[in-house]
């Protein structure tokens, strides 16, 4: 038996999944982090960091043609704080605007101050839609 997305397995439906990763420091800057070659939809989000930034925030959006990088639809509903307790995964509540039409962009978008973030950590996971 083969455990492809969308199959049942004794009622439940798998779910194949794909992880993004993006390293985030001090130096870090706004970019786009994935071409979605069909359609995708965000499932969830995780930080974490080995030391927090004195006040940042990152911003998952969806770029369609010709939209720039801070003007995208955000998949979450607030930005992601990159603040907190170090070295300590936080997961994020469900997206809101999850879809990825097919060839639109993923990007991040940096906020705040970024001044002491060490060895920070974005992972996203993704889904076929």
């Amino acid at each position: 038996m083969s455990l492809f997305s969308g199959e049942q397995y004794e009622g439940l439906k798998i779910q194949n999944t794909d992880q993004l990763t993006v390293n985030l420091s001090a130096a870090s800057v706004a970019q786009t982090i994935f071409v979605a070659p069909v359609g995708y939809k965000v499932i969830a989000a995780h930080v974490s960091f080995a030391t927090a930034s004195a006040g940042a925030t990152v911003n998952v959006e969806v770029l369609g043609a010709g939209v720039a990088k801070g003007s995208g639809t955000s998949v979450f509903a607030t930005a992601l704080a990159l603040t907190g307790t170090a070295n300590t995964v936080v997961t994020t509540a469900a997206p809101t605007g999850n879809n990825i039409p097919q060839n639109q962009r993923l990007a991040i978008v940096l906020s705040g101050s970024l001044v002491g973030l060490v060895d920070g950590y974005l992972q996203l996971e993704v889904a076929k839609a």
